[in-house]
């Protein structure tokens, strides 16, 4: 008769379950190996990676928003109903008699400016005398 002696096997390792993160969604998952024993205990550690707040600043040659993280406004809306391009505006070069745009002059539009914008006339004198004859000794009175 043969004997057969049965030797206690090695148990596995010890499978130690719990909950890891996914830090870019911040959300604990239960696995194998998990980092942390409880999911409040992850639910604690886990929060997603603070994303910096999109800020937009005006171009204010093109009247653009555009993406800027030091720009003055938090949101595109603000931005856009903020951001437009400067009206030209117009001014006399009173030395030359030339419009000149200028966003501070005092017409809108060039052709309001240049209507306006002439080297004033030289004043006129009538030197006509009164065409009556005045004799000696005579006076008249100029009209």
């Amino acid at each position: 008769m043969t004997v057969t002696v049965l030797k206690k096997s090695t148990p596995p390792p010890a499978v130690q379950y719990g909950y890891n993160c996914n830090y870019s969604t911040g959300q604990c998952y239960y696995t194998t190996n998990g980092t942390f024993s409880s999911l409040s205990e992850c639910s604690n550690y886990c929060t997603p990676p603070v994303q910096p707040q999109t800020r937009y600043s005006c171009n204010q040659s093109t009247g653009q928003c555009y993406v800027n993280s030091a720009g003055q406004y938090t949101d595109l809306s603000s931005c856009q109903s903020s951001c437009q391009v400067p009206q030209t505006k117009y001014s006399c070069n009173t030395q030359t008699w030339q419009c000149l745009a200028d966003t501070s002059g005092q017409y809108n539009d060039l052709s309001s400016c240049q209507n306006n914008c002439k080297s004033p006339a030289a004043p006129t004198v009538d030197l006509r005398a009164n065409p009556e004859i005045i004799n000696k000794g005579q006076s008249s009175t100029l009209t």
